[in-house]
C-alpha cells in the first residue's frame, strides 16, 4: 500500500464508537480515558475531513 509507507503504526486500547447525538458524552469518554493514561481512537480526533480511513 503505496499511501500508507513512512506512517508509523499507532496502537490503540480503545476504539469509541456512538451516535452523533451522543459527541458529547464520547469526548468526555474519551478525555477520561485518557487522561488514565488509556489511549483510545476517536474519529474527530484521529480523521481528518477528507482521509481516507482504508
Amino acid at each position: 500500500m503505496p499511501s500508507l509507507m513512512g506512517l508509523p503504526i499507532q496502537f490503540y486500547s480503545c476504539f469509541i464508537s456512538y451516535s452523533h447525538q451522543d459527541a458529547s458524552f464520547a469526548r468526555r469518554l474519551y478525555d477520561a480515558l485518557q487522561g488514565r493514561g488509556i489511549r483510545c481512537w476517536l474519529d474527530e480526533k484521529q480523521l481528518l475531513p477528507g482521509d481516507d480511513i482504508y
